[in-house]
């Protein structure tokens, strides 16, 4: 809706494997009138690779790849849906509960070629905090990227969450 107001993109492209929180991001979408043509909710999740999944479903924003269940999912890498629907991106959003590598590891020919401004959780599992900058500052070495990194409470009972900011240098040029 932020993106809507004061970004005016052609379009959202969210993912979301929890069927139930796709009908209510739906829902929060036509309470807010973001016209249907201003986003696409897209069933599956992200990772590395095109490929078929097993998570339980809390129906929260915890819902995780990493918690294994008996709800089936899809995933894809964004360089496949990206090729696939021939778009470019502006701005990348990742926050996928864990999989955060795997994700960034599948947008790599993306960034590489599109250079989208990035915000990027990684504070859901080890492997996420611990590895995903070095295959950031990998993938966006030679792009003239400049790298911010912010640590965010909102409320005093939920764990701080870590995001990095990585945006080509121009922008504040």
């Amino acid at each position: 809706m932020v993106f809507n107001k004061y970004y005016r993109p052609r379009k959202v492209y969210s993912f979301e494997i929890s069927e139930k929180l796709a009908d209510q991001y739906v829902d929060v979408m036509k309470i807010n009138n973001v016209p249907d043509d201003k986003y696409e909710i897209v069933p599956c999740g992200l990772s590395n690779k095109r490929d078929a999944v097993t998570f339980f479903d809390s129906a929260d924003t915890g819902t995780s790849l990493l918690n294994q269940g008996a709800n089936n999912a899809q995933v894809i890498s964004v360089d496949e849906f990206v090729r696939d629907r021939d778009l470019k991106i502006g701005f990348l959003k990742i926050d996928v509960e864990g999989s955060g590598y795997e994700a960034l590891k599948g947008a790599t020919e993306t960034i590489k070629r599109d250079r989208p401004i990035i915000c990027f959780a990684v504070y859901h599992s080890p492997h996420e905090f611990f590895d995903s900058k070095f295959l950031l500052d990998e993938i966006i070495e030679n792009l003239n990227y400049k790298v911010e990194y912010k640590s965010m409470q909102y409320r005093a009972y939920i764990a701080i969450e870590f995001v990095i900011f990585a945006y080509p240098a121009e922008l504040l040029s």
